[in-house]
């Protein structure tokens, strides 16, 4: 184990702002400058017609209502996608709308967004005559060509960012946050954000126009949709500023009144969670990933349908199977992670790292992505054949084993090299990852067939045959914009060794009554060095560490857990009455009415353990050369 460096955030703020002097430096790291912007209050959102398009969103979806026309969703494989598709199919039914449907993509028949597969899937089976996207379709040029070929009209609600030529494709509207020329302030909108907002400017528009009154009506509520919209935003890792922090809020305040639908419900239920006590930790690490494991495994139709059930009897059942396809992605995911590690072993980990494997599974190539990027710290690729790359390959290669003639086989070889493997990228701060892969496109033309995605997360195919000459191009664009200080093994904290003072059940709930937090908010985190007082490996499988630490020079006594960090044939990596270096947030531990602060370590380090335990492999070693 190596030592990391610990580092304190610089505070991006002098503003005095809580008299807590902890929450008053998280909160000043965090760059708030005034009280104002953490009032989350509903009032403060900003307006929906601020945003492109909105307005001709808005006339285009009446002029639909008014004539009856069918509209189909067409949303995305993702936790935001299915969230989005959600409201946009709530939402419009709710403001009167009779014939929507929608249709999501399969990851591995379609691929991402709107193409020219999936319109004629919606065409033949959906009889449209109006599409709206959700959360995709601001790239997709071909798929808007196939939408007006067939005679049907497209309204795209998206949050990516545009392509790099700056056009849009043809469509009747284009409601995007991310826009070039869009003057709406926060560029931070999940997806489902965006499909909210048209949504709330939807039922504005149709109540200046006295619809509601002309249809004998009453508004709707839409505060229903609140826990579908902080869901999304969450998972989808998007930067929580401050609109999106009262989005989130509005979503969490709803679900802990009990007001939350029958999904999530059941999903808390079934998980032993405290559904009244719920964070926003609880959509991005149990909700998002139950979720996803529909779309990563086989089809989020399953996830979107368990999201719109009303029914408890058919929800617990929908739950039930997206819990277990999560355990089995769990599992997948566990393997191929071990694959790569394989593979990283037998080379030089490059500053852009590209990993290929012909049989992982495509649904779990970006998670594996992540967790190969937490390792190297550098920004990771990982791709996997298409299914018809796999069917080219294999083609190839029973040609060659079965001596079939040189033509044949150089022609099958040609298919091969052109079908596309595709994957995930996953970025470190600092690089853009969209921007590099648009750089390697710009400087490489025909090496990259498709790609999109945001600074952190983008997607890519790319030529089986361009992988090795990828893989370089990959590496040296990487290597242009990462600095030494981006990769260092080093953690970023809030405080450096707190006042014990203050290492309290009040901090810690002070620290709660400030959610949301999430990405670009994150939640406090703190370091600092501690006497083991005791430990013990606890949990099932004897892989998880209970600790009771020390502040150096105090006499206050505080529990510790540290999880997967030991097993019975790996012992904890620590003594008692040592020193540790440790990286925690403060939880609270509720047990028969009591409650007290609790750390939760991140990361722990027992540097002298660490001293004896080279001492003994260099003693070991010096016996050996003498036997």
């Amino acid at each position: 184990m190596t030592k990391k460096s610990i580092k304190e955030r610089t505070p991006q703020s002098d503003a005095f702002l809580h008299e807590n002097p902890v929450i008053n430096r998280v909160l000043q790291n965090r760059g708030i400058k005034s009280l104002e912007e953490l009032d989350l209050d509903i009032k403060n959102l900003l307006d929906p017609f601020l945003i492109k398009d909105m307005d001709k969103a808005t006339d285009s979806l009446i002029d639909h209502l008014m004539e009856g026309t069918n509209i189909c969703i067409v949303g995305d494989f993702d936790c935001d996608g299915a969230t989005s598709t959600s409201i946009m199919a709530e939402g419009l039914k709710l403001l009167g709308f009779e014939n929507v449907s929608y249709i999501v993509p399969d990851r591995q028949k379609h691929g991402y967004g709107l193409t020219p597969s999936i319109v004629d899937l919606a065409y033949e089976t959906k009889k449209p005559d109006v599409i709206v996207t959700v959360d995709c379709g601001i790239s997709s040029f071909d798929g808007a060509d196939r939408v007006y070929d067939l005679g049907m009209e497209l309204i795209i609600t998206d949050h990516h960012l545009q392509d790099s030529s700056g056009k849009l494709p043809k469509c009747e509207a284009a409601v995007n946050i991310n826009r070039n020329d869009c003057p709406f302030p926060s560029k931070n909108l999940a997806g489902c954000g965006v499909a909210f907002y048209l949504m709330v400017a939807l039922r504005k528009k149709m109540r200046d126009y006295g619809i509601f009154q002309q249809r004998g009506m009453a508004e709707p509520n839409l505060g229903q949709l609140f826990d579908l919209v902080s869901l999304g935003t969450v998972a989808d890792v998007v930067p929580l500023d401050r609109n999106n922090r009262i989005l989130v809020k509005l979503g969490l305040d709803r679900t802990k009144r009990g007001l939350a639908r029958e999904a999530i419900n059941e999903v808390f239920k079934q998980k032993n969670k405290d559904i009244f006590k719920v964070k926003s930790s609880d959509w991005g690490f149990m909700m998002g990933p139950i979720l996803n494991s529909a779309g990563r495994l086989e089809n989020m139709t399953k996830g979107i349908e368990m999201l719109l059930d009303r029914n408890p009897g058919r929800v617990t059942d929908r739950v039930s199977e997206l819990i277990e396809l999560n355990e089995t992605r769990k599992q997948i995911g566990r393997e191929m992670e071990l694959d790569t590690e394989c593979i990283l072993d037998n080379e030089e980990v490059n500053m852009g790292v590209v990993v290929f494997q012909p049989d992982w599974h495509e649904g779990v190539v970006g998670i594996t992505a992540s967790r190969v990027k937490e390792k190297v710290n550098r920004p990771v690729i990982c791709l996997t054949e298409t299914h018809e790359a796999k069917a080219a390959r294999e083609k190839y290669e029973f040609a060659l084993e079965n001596n079939h003639d040189p033509k044949t086989i150089a022609q099958l070889k040609e298919e091969m090299d052109n079908s596309l493997i595709k994957g995930s990228a996953r970025s470190i701060p600092g690089v853009h990852v969209r921007h590099v892969m648009d750089h390697i496109n710009t400087e490489n033309p025909g090496m990259i067939a498709k790609f999109g995605g945001h600074a952190m997360a983008a997607g890519i195919s790319i030529p089986y045959n361009q992988f090795e000459v990828f893989k370089k191009a990959f590496d040296k664009a990487c290597e242009e914009v990462i600095e030494p200080y981006m990769i260092e093994d080093s953690v970023v904290v809030d405080i450096h060794n707190v006042d014990p003072a203050y290492i309290s059940l009040e901090t810690a709930e002070l620290i709660n009554s400030f959610e949301p937090w999430g990405q670009k908010f994150e939640s406090p985190v703190f370091s600092g060095q501690f006497v083991v007082r005791e430990f013990k490996p606890i949990g099932k499988e004897q892989n998880h560490l209970k600790l009771v630490v020390s502040p150096i020079g105090s006499d206050h006594r505080y529990e510790a857990l540290l999880w997967n960090c030991c097993s019975p044939s790996e012992p904890p990596r620590v003594q008692v009455n040592h020193v540790i270096d440790s990286v925690y947030t403060l939880d609270i531990n509720e047990w028969q009415g009591f409650r007290r602060v609790q750390l939760m370590f991140n990361y722990m380090y027992d540097e002298e353990y660490e001293l004896n335990l080279q001492r003994e492999a260099n003693i070991s070693k010096s016996s050996e050369m003498v036997i």
